[in-house]
């Protein structure tokens, strides 16, 4: 049975790895690197919305409705406050004041201060420490709204009182960033773990190391993908979501399944000739089913692409990149890896 494997293309191809397997490694270290310069300022990318189908008659209605009444619902709502001082100190109204006076019309077409309006708008809050300021977005397009936000937003800060940002705008930019934030942080915590785990599943520290090398692959491949996709179309930053998720997650599982095959068809002897030889068996075997677990995810996960939603169509965009990712490093980067540490 092994040697009818070996005469597979995976047999060859796991063969082929083997005796050029510094070959293979010089040009994943070239792809790696141009793929992580390439893909590191992806989130920065992504847009926000997603929740919503753009084609829906509902959604051409909040296009009319934000042409026509945009002053109704402002981009961004402003709350200044404070413990001590009141709307009516002059220190409150210079403060606030100073901020609308110094927003350039380019970036703020129109702001409505809660100073200057009736009450019976309930802009002033009941006890008199707070007040809104309403400020409107030169643009309704939703990617250029939020690289205007980004300008305006160092501006609205006041002297000498509380600021917050409310509103669907800045609420968006921050879901956008702490799906970064988060993201990195969770890569930065699960590869450790990951090496940490696969000492006991692997039983030696070069070995556990290799589901932590593979799932970063799997990472940087598919965060250059996804900035290739938002060059085609709109990705949301739910894209991230899964980016970590189903790389690391899949990288642990071909890891295991590559290597525990190796060994078994090693059988404990050295050397770059008997580890060459069981790579043939290894990929026909352990690497055929990594490529059919693989395409199966992927499959699945393009079916997120019949819903009609941005967002929905964005965990793909994330899920199979990552996916395919692994699959690839699975069975290229990681028997070139194998073959010398034999």
């Amino acid at each position: 049975m092994t040697g009818d494997a070996e005469g597979t293309v995976l047999g060859r191809w796991g063969r082929f790895v083997g005796r050029h397997a510094g070959i293979v490694l010089v040009l994943w270290l070239v792809a790696l690197a141009g793929a992580a310069a390439y893909g590191g300022n992806v989130v920065d990318r992504l847009g926000t919305q997603g929740d919503y189908d753009e084609s829906a008659d509902s959604w051409h209605s909040y296009e009319l409705l934000q042409r026509d009444f945009r002053d109704a619902s402002p981009d961004i709502t402003v709350v200044y406050s404070s413990d001590t001082l009141t709307v009516a100190d002059p220190q409150f109204r210079d403060a606030v004041r100073a901020v609308v006076a110094g927003l350039p019309p380019r970036l703020v077409p129109k702001v409505v201060n809660g100073l200057d309006t009736p009450a019976s708008m309930g802009l002033v809050s009941p006890d008199g420490h707070a007040v809104q300021v309403w400020v409107s977005l030169p643009t309704a397009e939703v990617d250029k709204v939020f690289a205007a936000y980004r300008e305006v937003r160092p501006l609205l800060s006041a002297k000498g009182i509380r600021t917050d940002l409310a509103g669907l705008v800045p609420m968006g930019e921050d879901l956008t960033s702490g799906f970064s934030r988060d993201s990195a942080h969770a890569e930065a915590l699960a590869l450790p773990a990951v090496a940490l785990l696969s000492i006991f599943v692997f039983g030696s520290v070069v070995s556990a190391l290799l589901p932590s090398l593979v799932g970063a692959v799997a990472v940087v491949v598919a965060l250059a993908t996804l900035r290739v996709a938002t060059e085609i179309t709109t990705v949301a930053s739910y894209a991230l979501m899964v980016v970590s998720l189903l790389g690391l997650g899949l990288a642990i599982d071909y890891t295991l399944f590559v290597v525990t095959r190796f060994r078994e068809e090693l059988g404990g002897r050295r050397g770059r000739a008997a580890a060459v030889a069981a790579m043939g068996p290894t990929m026909a075997t352990a690497g055929r089913t990594v490529i059919v677990s693989a395409f199966m995810v992927a499959t699945s996960m393009a079916g997120l692409l019949v819903f009609p939603l941005v967002g929905i169509h964005s965990i793909a965009y994330g899920a199979i990149p990552a996916v395919l990712g692994a699959m690839v490093a699975a069975v290229t980067l990681l028997p070139a890896v194998l073959v010398p540490v034999s």
